[in-house]
C-alpha cells in the first residue's frame, strides 16, 4: 500500500512537471531593456560588481517579477561569459572566480536564478531548462557585444543545465550566438541521493574555507522544497549521462574530490567527461582530490588553481594572455602539494 501511494506520488509531480505551461515560446521581446547598473558591495576588491535587472516578462508574457543580473566588466572585455550558479547559491556568491575571470579580459554577466539571491520571478519549479536557456538567450541579445565570443559557465546545478544547452540543439536555437567554449564546475549530471550528506546544503560542506568570501548563505536549503525542480534535475541529470554535446566547443570540466563532494559523484562525473573524450569532443578534465563540492571556494592550493585554470583555459580560445595576478599565492612547489591534476 505504501508503496502505491509512494509510485502515485512520484507519477503525480511527474506529470505536474511535465504539464506545466512553463515552456518560453520561440517569439523573443523585440526590446528588452536592463536596468541601469548599480555597484553593489564586492566582497572581493577586483571583481568590481554591478547589479542589474531584467522584467521577467521579457523573457514570457505575463510573467511576474524580475531577474537580478550580476555583472563583472573589465576595462577592455574580450569576450562576454554568461554564468548559471547552483541550487542553494547566488551569482555573487562566485566574486574570487568572477575577479579571476575580469582579470583574464572577461565580461561576466551572471543571473540570479528563480528562487535564489535577489530574483523576485515565480519559483523555480515553473522554470525549464528550456526557459532557463531562453534566460541566457536574453540576457545576451540586451547586454552582450556581437562582436565578442559568447562562453557558458555553470557550477554545479547550473553546470548541468549548461551541460543540457550544449546537448540539445533546440537549447542552442534559444541563444543568440554560439558558444564558443564552456567551463562546467562540478556539474550536477550525477547528483547524490542527499545532497550534503543529509539533503540540506550547508557551507561547511560546500568548502573547506572557514569564512567564504560569499553573499549569502545556502538558500533554499534543501532541492526537496522545490519537489518540480529536483524531479527535473534528476531528468536532466539522466539525459546529460545518456547525451553528447550537439556542437563541437572547447569545454573544461573541474571535478571534487570522490570522498569529499558530498552533492555529486565525482568519480561518476569524472568517467562522464572522459567518455566526451572517448567520443572525440574537445574536453579537457581537472580533478582536484580533497576538494568539497565549490570548487572555486576552497582554500590554498585548489580554488586559487581551479580559478587561474579556468581563466587560462577561456583567454586561450581567444588568443589572449592573461596578466600575473595581482595578488600573489604561495607557491605550489611539488606534484604532492598540488591536489588538482589533469586528466
Amino acid at each position: 500500500m505504501k508503496i502505491r501511494l509512494l509510485v502515485g506520488v512520484v507519477a503525480a509531480l511527474v506529470a505536474l512537471a511535465v504539464s506545466l505551461p512553463v515552456r518560453v515560446g520561440a517569439a523573443r521581446p523585440a526590446n528588452t531593456t536592463l536596468t541601469d547598473p548599480e555597484p553593489i558591495p564586492a566582497l572581493v576588491a577586483d571583481a568590481a560588481l554591478t547589479e542589474r535587472f531584467l522584467p521577467a516578462a521579457a523573457l514570457r508574457a505575463g510573467e511576474p517579477g524580475q531577474v537580478r543580473i550580476v555583472e563583472s566588466t573589465p576595462l577592455k572585455p574580450v569576450a562576454d561569459l554568461v554564468f548559471l550558479h547552483g541550487h542553494a547559491d547566488r551569482a555573487d556568491n562566485h566574486q574570487e572566480l568572477f575577479a579571476a575571470w575580469r582579470q583574464a579580459g572577461l565580461r561576466v554577466l551572471a543571473p540570479d536564478l528563480p528562487s535564489h539571491g535577489d530574483t523576485s520571478t515565480r519559483p523555480i519549479d515553473a522554470w525549464s531548462t528550456a526557459d532557463l536557456a531562453a534566460l541566457i538567450g536574453t540576457l545576451d541579445r540586451a547586454a552582450g557585444h556581437a562582436d565578442r565570443p559568447l562562453m557558458l559557465a555553470g557550477w554545479s546545478y547550473g553546470g548541468l543545465v549548461i551541460t543540457r544547452i550544449l546537448q540539445e540543439p533546440a537549447h542552442l536555437a534559444a541563444l543568440a550566438r554560439p558558444p564558443s567554449a564552456a567551463v562546467l564546475l562540478s556539474p550536477a549530471v550525477a547528483p547524490l541521493p542527499f545532497t550534503g550528506g543529509d539533503g540540506i546544503a550547508r557551507g561547511a560542506t560546500l568548502t573547506h574555507t572557514l569564512d567564504p568570501p560569499v553573499a549569502g548563505p545556502p538558500r533554499p536549503v534543501s532541492p526537496l522544497l522545490n519537489p518540480i525542480f529536483t524531479i527535473r534535475l534528476l531528468g536532466e541529470a539522466w539525459a546529460a549521462r545518456a547525451g553528447t554535446p550537439a556542437t563541437d566547443v572547447p569545454v573544461l570540466v573541474v571535478v571534487a574530490g570522490a570522498e569529499t563532494d558530498w552533492y555529486v559523484d565525482a568519480p561518476a562525473v569524472e568517467r562522464w567527461a572522459q567518455g566526451w573524450r572517448t567520443a572525440g569532443h574537445r574536453v579537457e578534465l581537472l580533478v582536484c582530490a580533497g576538494a568539497r563540492h565549490a570548487v572555486d571556494l576552497e582554500p590554498w592550493p585548489v580554488g586559487p588553481t581551479v580559478r587561474t585554470r579556468t581563466a587560462e583555459f577561456l583567454a586561450g580560445t581567444t588568443g589572449t594572455t592573461i596578466p600575473p595576478p595581482a595578488v600573489t599565492t604561495p607557491p605550489v612547489t611539488s606534484p604532492e602539494e598540488q591536489p588538482c591534476q589533469d586528466r
